[in-house]
């Protein structure tokens, strides 16, 4: 059926008018999106002998430099916003840290704060909540999962795993057609507009021509959006390799990719991406090398540690002479690798008049701060992209201990969400992190 004039005249000014919202959303400084990206078994932290983090940074709030563990980040390092002396709690162990991670409650009676923004910021999206994963339900073990959906009870729902099956449910029955963004709503109506406008009068024409000018000016100002081709590398995922460690690269690549492709289709808002699980299984040194001492890896050839067990490195720490601490301490920074790299992915995707990541918060998290001393003091997260400039960049902010029940209520207003408390010990914003 051919739009009538007065249906395609209001079509326009309804569209016209949609444009204006958002702009206004996005300067009035709410970030539209959000992605927690865990990782875990902690990092090289405050050891049992006083030896400073090799993760958090040194220097003062707005001169500091990076150390070796997230040296990797440093590009991005005035993207972010970094914390120092957050706290999880008084438990220090893996599973407790776990459930109070993202629900700031001892014993993670939910609900947590991605599926506080899944009900709410998301509510209306096809997937109100993406929760993927890379080899983190080996075992099928229920405590080593962080998303709890419901108030009273600590029963987290299921990563997708598979990246195959993820790309499947995000894309498999969706024509890629109207996913093509980058078209403009005037050119996919251009010959009914033609035909319209040659059967108007002058004055009619007049008209539709302002509106069609002002619908346009309305996409000029939007800028690039993303493009939504479906698009992800599965190759080398197979049903045998999914358990591999050498496959676990590729599946946390392919499942950040799916993570990306979602979020720029508008598919979702609210994102968890989990690499790996706590007291994680994973033989790291199938595909990490040191970069310290390269051509002397061999020498730990015949020393595999799965990474729980690494990072349980003892009271010395040297990566020329003890094995576990090398394999532990190599593979804090091929993590910080990973988080560069979606950051990097982030930016390269335009939106509106600058990127994703200038829209998107990523939020970085793990469940220990040490993995040796379990610790849940000097929690090792960062907040990265501003949030269309809800949240602060390029700051060190020291939170003087600060639960990070807190800091879920900021991530939480910086989308437009207004909570008064969270979980056990959250009464307010984290000081120092909203604009």
């Amino acid at each position: 059926m051919r739009p009538t004039r007065r249906r395609l005249l209001q079509s326009l000014g309804a569209a016209a008018l949609l444009g204006r919202t958002r702009v206004a959303r996005a300067s009035g400084g709410l970030a539209k999106r959000v992605i927690f990206f865990y990782v875990p078994d902690g990092v090289v932290g405050v050891s049992e002998a006083g030896e400073p983090s090799e993760w958090h940074p040194v220097g003062t709030e707005y001169d500091f430099t990076l150390p070796h563990n997230s040296a990797p980040l440093a590009p991005w390092k005035d993207r972010c916003l970094w914390l120092d002396n957050l706290s999880l709690g008084t438990e220090d162990s893996h599973e407790e840290g776990a459930r109070m991670l993202l629900t700031g409650q001892f014993g993670g009676f939910g609900p947590s704060i991605d599926q506080v923004l899944a009900r709410t910021v998301g509510a209306s999206d096809p997937w109100p909540l993406l929760y993927l994963g890379a080899q983190s339900t080996i075992g099928e073990e229920a405590h080593h999962w962080m998303s709890f959906p419901l108030d009273g009870e600590h029963l987290s729902v299921q990563p997708q795993d598979d990246p195959r099956r993820a790309f499947e449910q995000l894309f498999g029955s969706m024509d890629p057609g109207p996913l093509r963004r980058r078209q403009s709503v005037l050119d996919l109506v251009n010959a009914d507009l033609a035909e319209l406008r040659g059967r108007l009068g002058t004055v009619e024409r007049s008209r539709l021509d302002l509106h069609t000018d002002a619908l346009r000016e309305v996409e000029q100002r939007l800028g690039s959006l993303p493009t939504c081709d479906p698009a992800v590398d599965l190759d080398g995922i197979s049903d045998g390799a999914l358990l591999e460690p050498e496959t676990f690269p590729a599946l946390l690549r392919a499942q950040t990719e799916n993570m990306l492709l979602a979020m720029a289709c508008g598919l979702t808002r609210v994102g968890f991406l989990q690499a790996s699980h706590h007291t994680s299984l994973l033989l790291m040194g199938r595909f990490v090398t040191p970069p310290e001492d390269p051509a002397g890896w061999g020498r730990f050839a015949d020393a595999e540690y799965e990474q729980h067990v690494a990072s349980h490195y003892g009271l010395i720490r040297d990566p020329v002479t003890e094995a576990r601490f090398a394999h532990y301490r190599a593979g804090r920074v091929w993590y910080a690798e990973q988080e560069a790299y979606l950051l990097s992915r982030l930016e390269e995707i335009p939106e509106g008049d600058g990127s994703m990541l200038d829209h998107t918060i990523v939020v970085r998290v793990s469940e220990v701060s040490d993995g040796q001393t379990h610790t849940h003091q000097k929690m090792p997260f960062y907040l990265a992209g501003g949030g269309a400039g809800s949240v602060r960049s390029g700051v060190f902010v020291d939170t003087a201990g600060a639960d990070c029940a807190e800091l879920w209520i900021a991530v939480a207003r910086a989308m437009g969400v207004e909570l008064s408390s969270f979980g056990d010990r959250g009464a307010q914003a984290l000081p120092g992190v909203l604009a």
